[in-house]
């Protein structure tokens, strides 16, 4: 079952139908593919291993990837560069259900992400299919597929990869402005809800409520 407020100590998504640990005495809750996360890994943004940071305060760091605010388990180089365990944990080919083609690390920051068809990705890199234009960047590669959220609706919201035919116009529920039907967004199956990803998802969706502190930004140098 879905429920808003339990999140992973390690990547702060909520908990869904996955396996997860939980402990008896207090409300530290784990996913069970957090849990068994890799200590040490190579990662194609970098060519120096990633050591597993496990302690989940209430210190603000920067992933160096997706460039998000975020509380959790982390991995650290020797040099001293950032990932949420989100970014860390990607590998090559990555597959998503967004794409029929494989897509593979650039650090071509001159393209547009196909998600939400914006700026110029202005992070270390992207994810790219070799055969045709799609792209994603790391940030809208790891969207949680499902989210709880009572304000706006009673049912879990659904990420959409856009609608190429549909007739009429979207609005958020949140900021009540047009939503483009061609991009990513997220909706309700049983309501019709829709909402832009950034009103849904924002900029602190991956801190632990309550938690504040200094933020840590990474080293950014390949």
């Amino acid at each position: 079952i879905l429920q808003e407020k339990k999140l992973c100590e390690a990547c702060v998504f909520q908990i869904y139908s996955e396996p997860f640990y939980s402990c008896e005495q207090c409300d530290f809750i784990l996913h069970q593919r957090c849990a068994n996360l890799s200590r040490k890994k190579r990662h194609v943004c970098h060519n120096q291993p990633f050591m597993l940071h496990t302690t989940s305060g209430a210190q603000k760091s920067r992933c160096a990837l997706c460039d998000k605010k975020f509380t959790g388990f982390m991995y650290k180089s020797a040099n001293h560069k950032i990932l949420d365990v989100r970014c860390g944990s990607i590998s090559e080919p990555f597959e998503h259900e967004s794409h029929p083609h494989p897509l593979y690390y650039s650090e071509e920051t001159y393209k547009h992400c196909s998600a939400h068809g914006g700026g110029l990705n202005m992070n270390i890199g992207m994810f790219t299919c070799d055969e045709c234009d799609y792209s994603l960047d790391f940030e809208c590669a790891l969207l949680p597929k499902m989210v709880m959220n009572h304000r706006y609706d009673d049912h879990p919201l659904f990420l959409s990869y856009g609608d190429l035919y549909v007739k009429g116009k979207y609005w958020c529920e949140a900021c009540e402005t047009k939503v483009n039907p061609r991009k990513w967004f997220y909706t309700c199956f049983d309501c019709g809800v829709v909402l832009h990803v950034s009103c849904l998802v924002g900029d602190f969706s991956y801190i632990m409520p309550l938690r504040v502190g200094s933020i840590t930004r990474s080293n950014k140098e390949v």
